[in-house]
C-alpha cells in the first residue's frame, strides 16, 4: 500500500526547512484497511498542530487506524476524540499515558510521558489501532479532532529512546524490590499464621488478646497494600519489558539503515540549493492577479564566497534584481555566516503570460550561475481599475462551478434540511434595473430562480430603462415565475430610489440585496432564511466572489465577523447583504438624496440599530466586475460621498470626529477630537540590564509624547546588575518612577507589580517592552483617538522590525500556527519610495477588531485592566496579553488593532527568542485548557477559510454545503467570545 510521505517546506522565520509530516485516518473496507477509505492531512513537524477530519458513518464496533506519520521519530497526542458529527458529547477520548490501553500499535514503541500520550515511530508505516466504536456511535457521521506534534529528528528519538531505557532500569530495580517483598510477605505471612494461633489459643490476659487482633488487622492491611502494590508493579514491568523488547528488535534491525532519519527531498520547485541558505518571502502564492510580481527573499552562499548578482528568467526573458539589502533578521539565525547581514534580495518580473515557469539564479564570484528556484504559476484575468497591491490566497483551489452548482447528493441533502425547519421565512430579493446588457440581466435572475430555498420573491424596479433588450427581458420574467415581480418607475431616480420602489413591493421576512449584473449562489437564500430562524439575524453578509465580465472566477473575499472599526476604515461589507424587514422599516430604507455610496450608508444606520449581525463564512455572491461600473469611474465623488457619510454616522452615534483619506480608494481615517486632560497614561517599562535598549525606549517616548497629554513612565527593574544599567535607572529615578522588582522572570507579575506601584490613578495604562522603538510622530494620538469610544477596552498599533519594512504585528488571531499568533507576519509593508502595501483586504493599515494584542505596546483602559484583575499570573511568559485580551471582551469591551500607526520592535532583543521549539509549553498547554473551546470555535475575527498555518491571509477554501451553517453572530462585544 502507498502512503502519502512527508513534505520539506521553509519557514520564513529561521530559513530552515521544516518538515510536513503526513497524517491519515483509515476505517475498515471489505475486510481491511486501503486508500479508498481513508481521510488525512499534512501538519508541521515539531509544534503542537489541531486537525479536524470527517469520517463517513462506520458500522457497529468499528475499528479506526490512525497512521500519524510517514517517518521515523518522535509522536506526542494531547488528545484524541472522536464524536458524532451532530452531537459533540460523549464518544471516545484518550489524553493521558493511563488511556494507551484503548490503543493497539504496530510499528511504534509506547514511551512515558505523564502530559500526554507519547510514542516513538520506528518506521515509514507506524499504525495505532484505536478500541472498537461503541454502539452509539454506529451508523453516524464522525468527527475525529485530534491535537499531534511530530518532531523527526534524530535526537529526538534518540532521548525518547534513551528515557526508555532508563525506564527499563528502574523496572529492574522495582523487580529486585519486588523479590525483596516476596520474601518480607513471606515473613509476614508466618507471623500472622503465628500470631492467629496465639490468639485461637487463647494464651495471654484479654488485653493481650485485643492488642493481638488489633496488630492482626494492622498486618493484614500491610499484606493488602503489599499484594496490591506488588500486582501493580509486576504488570507495570510487564508493559515495559514488553516495549523494550520491540525497541530494541526493531530499532536494532533499522538502525543499521544510514537513511533512517534522513528527510525526503521537496516536490514542490523550491528548495534549499547546495551550498546556499535561500527564502523566498513574497509572493505568498503563485496564482497571480497581475502580469507583474516583485520577488522579495533572501540568500547567501555558505562558504566565504559572495553572490555578485541574481536574476529571474520566464522563457527568454530575463530579469536582473537588486541584492545585498540589509537583512538583520537573517544575521540574527545565521550569525557564523559573514555575508547574511547582506543577504536581501528584490527582483521586479513583468509582462508574464496567463501560465508561465520562472527560474531564479545566482552569480557567484566566480561568474558561474546557480539555480536556486523553479516555480510554475499562473496570472488570472486583470480586474479592471484595482491597483497593485501583494495578495495572497486568492482563492485558487476555488472553482466556479463550486460556487454556482449543486450535485445530486448536495440538492438532495440541502432539501431534506429545508424541508425539517420548522419557520420557513420568505426572502424577497430587491434589484434595481438600469438598461443592464441582456444576458448579465438574464443570468442574475437565473440565478435567484436556481434557489434551492423555494420561499423567495423577486422584486424589480426598473428605473426607466430605455434599451430595449433590457425591457424585453423583464416582460419575460415577469411572466414566467409569480414570485417575480417588476415595478416600473415613472422617472429615473437613481439607484437609491430604484432600491426603494423595489422595497416597496417586497412582502418578505428578510430583504436581500443583488445588483443586475451579479450572481448569488444556489444556497445563498437558504442561508438567509438558516440566520434567520437560528440566529434571529436582522443584518446578515457574506462572503463574496469576483468575477469577469466573461464569468471567469477570479478569487474570493473572505471577511472577518462584524468589525465596527473596520467598517469605519473600509466599507468592507459589501455582498451578500440581507436585512430583516423591520430593520429596512425602522430606518427608513435607502437615502433616496444619494447618487452613491447608497449601500454604505444604509449598512452603516442598519448596523448601529441591528440587534444581531451574523457574518456567513460561505461565498454566496459573486460580483462581476466591470469598467463601467460607477465606483471605478467616480473614485473622487466616492470619496468625498462616503466620507461625508462616516461624519453623519459619528454624529448619529455621539462620537463627532473629522474623516480624512486612507491608505487608497475607499480607505478612510476617523479623527476624534482628543480630551488630553482625561487621558494620563501611565507607561510601564520592565526591563532587566540592557541599557542601550532601555535608553532608546526612553528616549523616544519623551521625545514623541503629545505635549498636552499627562503622563508618567514607571520603569519595573528586575535585577539589573550591570553596571551601566544601574547607573541608567539612577538616572531615571530623578525624573521617572523606577519600582524595583525580585524573584524569578512572570512577565505577567511584573506588569502587575508596575500598575499597583507606579500607575497611580492614570486613566490609561501603556505596557511598553524595553525593546521598544518610537520613530512615528502622532503614534500616541492614533491610539487616543481609537480609545475616544468608550467601548473600546485596548488597542495596540502596527509593529515593525528594526529593518523598518517588515511586519512583526498587525494583530493576534487564536488558533492562528498554534494557540495564537501575530497577524501580517513578516510581509513587507512598504514599497520603494515608501508608499504603505494595504495587505489583504487592507487589513494592515486600518483599524480594526481583533481578538488580541500584543502587549509589546499596548494602551489599556484602566477599567477594563481592572475590571478583569490585570494579567493572570498563571501565564508567566506566553499568552498572558492574549488572555487579557480574551478577558477584556468578555467584559463587553473591544480591543482594536491600530494599522493607521506604527513603532519598531527589535523583538525579543532583551531576552533572546527561540525559533525552533515552542520557547514556553507550560503556558502553551494552559492556553489550550483555557481557551481551547475558542479555538475550536474559530477567532471571530480570522476567516475559517483562510489557512491556520499561515500569518498572510492565505485561502485554503473549506465547503461543505451540506453541513450546518457556521453562523457567526455579534450582538455585544462579550457575545463573540463567549461559550
Amino acid at each position: 500500500m502507498s502512503h502519502p510521505t512527508g513534505q520539506m517546506e521553509l519557514d520564513p522565520r529561521s530559513g530552515r526547512t521544516e518538515f510536513l509530516a503526513a497524517f491519515q485516518v483509515f476505517w475498515p473496507q471489505d475486510g481491511d484497511y486501503n486508500e479508498r477509505a481513508v481521510a488525512g492531512a499534512h501538519y508541521l513537524a515539531g509544534r503542537w498542530q489541531r486537525m479536524v477530519l470527517e469520517l463517513p458513518p462506520q458500522p457497529k464496533h468499528a475499528v479506526l487506524r490512525i497512521d500519524p506519520c510517514t517517518e521515523p521519530g518522535s509522536v506526542q497526542f494531547a488528545s484524541i476524540r472522536i464524536t458524532a458529527w451532530d452531537n459533540r458529547t460523549g464518544g471516545i477520548r484518550l489524553r493521558h499515558e493511563k488511556d494507551v490501553e484503548n490503543l493497539h500499535l504496530e510499528d511504534l514503541v509506547l514511551v512515558p510521558d505523564l502530559r500526554c500520550i507519547g510514542m516513538v515511530s520506528l518506521g515509514l508505516d507506524p499504525k495505532c489501532f484505536l478500541a472498537p466504536l461503541p454502539s452509539r456511535l454506529s451508523g453516524r457521521r464522525l468527527r475525529l479532532e485530534v491535537w499531534v506534534r511530530f518532531d523527526p529528528s534524530l535526537e529526538t528519538a534518540l532521548d525518547k529512546l534513551r528515557n526508555l531505557a532508563r525506564h527499563f532500569a528502574r523496572q529492574r530495580e522495582n523487580e529486585t524490590r519486588l523479590a525483596q517483598q516476596e520474601v518480607d510477605l513471606q515473613a509476614e505471612r508466618e507471623r500472622c499464621a503465628g500470631l492467629e494461633r496465639e490468639v485461637q489459643a487463647g494464651k495471654g490476659l484479654e488485653e493481650t488478646s485485643r492488642f493481638l487482633r488489633a496488630e492482626l488487622a494492622h498486618v493484614r492491611a500491610e499484606l493488602d497494600w503489599v499484594r496490591n502494590e506488588t500486582d501493580r508493579l509486576r504488570k507495570e514491568n510487564e508493559r515495559r519489558k514488553l516495549a523494550l523488547r520491540e525497541a530494541e528488535s526493531t530499532f536494532q534491525f533499522r538502525w543499521t539503515l544510514p537513511s533512517i532519519f534522513t528527510k525526503k527531498k521537496r516536490k514542490s520547485g523550491i528548495a534549499r540549493p547546495e551550498g546556499f541558505e535561500f527564502n523566498l518571502e513574497s509572493p505568498k502564492s503563485w496564482n497571480l492577479i497581475h502580469d507583474t510580481v516583485t520577488l522579495i527573499g533572501w540568500c547567501f552562499a555558505k562558504s566565504d564566497e559572495f553572490i555578485q548578482a541574481i536574476r529571474a528568467s520566464v522563457g527568454d526573458k530575463k530579469y536582473e534584481g537588486s541584492y545585498g539589502r540589509k537583512r538583520f533578521d537573517v544575521h540574527k539565525v545565521f550569525p557564523n555566516y559573514k555575508n547574511s547581514d547582506r543577504s536581501g534580495f528584490e527582483i521586479e518580473v513583468t509582462d508574464l503570460p496567463s501560465r508561465f515557469t520562472l527560474t531564479i539564479e545566482v552569480l557567484d564570484d566566480k561568474n558561474a550561475w546557480h539555480t536556486l528556484a523553479t516555480v510554475e504559476g499562473r496570472v488570472a484575468p486583470s480586474i479592471w481599475g484595482l491597483e497593485r497591491q501583494p495578495r495572497s490566497g486568492d482563492g485558487a483551489e476555488l472553482r466556479f462551478e463550486q460556487v454556482m452548482q449543486l450535485s445530486t447528493k448536495e440538492q438532495g441533502l440541502l432539501q431534506k434540511e429545508i424541508r425539517a425547519m420548522t419557520m420557513k421565512p420568505v426572502v424577497s430579493v430587491i434589484m434595481p434595473v438600469y438598461n443592464t446588457p441582456a444576458d448579465y440581466l438574464r443570468e442574475a435572475i437565473q440565478s435567484v430562480r436556481s434557489q434551492i430555498y423555494p420561499n423567495w420573491q423577486l422584486c424589480i424596479a426598473d428605473d426607466c430603462s430605455t434599451n430595449e433588450s433590457t425591457l424585453q427581458v423583464l416582460k419575460e420574467v415577469e411572466k414566467s415565475d409569480p414570485r417575480i415581480l417588476v415595478h416600473r418607475c415613472e422617472k429615473n431616480g437613481g439607484i437609491a430610489a430604484a432600491s426603494n420602489a423595489a422595497l416597496g413591493i417586497a412582502t418578505g421576512d428578510m430583504v436581500a440585496l443583488m445588483d443586475h449584473d451579479d450572481l448569488i449562489s444556489p444556497v445563498a437564500l437558504l442561508r438567509v432564511a438558516q440566520a434567520s430562524v437560528l440566529s434571529s439575524a436582522d443584518f446578515v453578509y457574506s462572503d463574496e466572489g469576483h468575477i469577469s465580465p466573461g464569468g471567469d472566477f477570479l478569487g474570493g473575499i473572505y471577511r472577518p465577523a462584524f468589525s465596527l472599526a473596520y467598517l469605519q476604515s473600509h466599507p468592507y461589507i459589501v455582498h451578500l447583504i440581507a436585512f430583516s424587514a423591520r430593520l429596512l422599516h425602522d430606518i427608513g430604507g435607502f437615502n433616496a438624496s444619494l447618487t452613491i455610496s447608497q449601500d454604505y450608508d444604509l449598512i452603516l444606520r442598519a448596523a448601529e440599530r441591528a440587534r444581531n449581525i451574523v457574518h456567513i463564512p460561505e461565498i454566496l455572491y459573486l460580483w462581476r466586475q466591470l469598467p463601467t461600473s460607477a465606483g471605478h469611474q467616480l473614485q473622487e465623488k466616492v470619496m468625498q460621498t462616503s466620507a461625508g457619510i462616516l461624519e453623519e454616522h459619528s454624529r448619529r452615534i455621539d462620537a463627532a470626529c473629522d474623516v480624512a483619506p486612507g491608505i487608497a480608494f475607499n480607505f478612510f481615517k476617523r479623527q476624534p477630537k482628543i480630551d488630553f486632560e482625561k487621558s494620563s497614561t501611565a507607561i510601564i517599562i520592565l526591563t532587566k540590564n540592557q541599557a542601550a535598549l532601555l535608553r532608546r525606549c526612553v528616549e523616544t517616548l519623551e521625545k514623541t509624547l503629545p505635549e498636552k497629554l499627562p503622563w508618567k513612565i514607571v520603569i519595573v527593574d528586575h535585577d539589573s546588575t550591570d553596571p551601566e544599567t544601574v547607573e541608567l535607572l539612577a538616572e531615571y529615578a530623578r525624573r521617572h518612577t523606577v519600582v524595583p522588582y525580585s524573584g524569578s522572570f512572570n512577565y505577567a507579575a511584573l506588569n502587575n507589580f508596575g500598575v499597583r506601584h507606579g500607575a497611580g490613578d492614570a486613566e490609561y495604562l501603556l505596557f511598553c517592552n524595553n525593546d521598544i522603538e518610537l520613530t512615528q510622530p502622532g503614534w500616541m494620538e492614533r491610539l487616543l483617538e481609537v480609545m475616544a469610544d468608550e467601548k473600546v477596552g485596548a488597542a495596540a498599533p502596527m509593529m515593525l522590525y528594526p529593518d523598518g519594512n517588515t511586519v512583526q504585528h498587525a494583530g493576534v488571531s487564536v488558533g492562528l500556527c498554534g494557540p495564537a499568533e501575530h497577524l501580517g507576519k513578516f510581509l513587507v509593508s512598504h514599497e520603494d519610495g515608501g508608499k504603505r502595501l494595504p495587505g489583504y483586504q487592507g487589513m494592515m493599515w486600518v483599524n480594526r477588531e481583533v481578538a488580541a494584542i500584543t502587549t509589546a505596546c499596548a494602551l489599556f483602559r484602566r477599567r477594563a485592566y481592572e475590571a478583569v484583575g490585570g494579567f493572570n499570573e498563571e501565564f508567566q511568559v506566553g499568552f498572558n496579553d492574549t488572555d487579557l485580551c480574551l478577558r477584556i471582551w468578555q467584559q463587553d469591551y473591544r480591543v482594536v488593532y491600530c494599522g493607521e500607526t506604527f513603532i519598531i520592535h527589535h523583538e525579543s532583543a532583551s531576552r533572546g527568542k527561540s525559533f525552533t521549539h515552542d520557547p514556553h509549553p507550560a503556558d502553551s498547554r494552559r492556553f489550550f485548557e483555557t481557551w481551547g473551546w475558542l479555538i475550536s470555535k474559530g477567532d471571530p475575527f480570522y476567516n475559517p477559510n483562510l489557512r491556520s498555518d499561515s500569518t498572510s491571509w492565505e485561502s485554503a477554501f473549506i465547503s461543505d454545503r451540506t453541513a450546518k451553517p457556521k453562523l457567526r453572530r455579534y450582538t455585544s462585544p462579550a457575545s463573540m467570545f463567549t461559550k
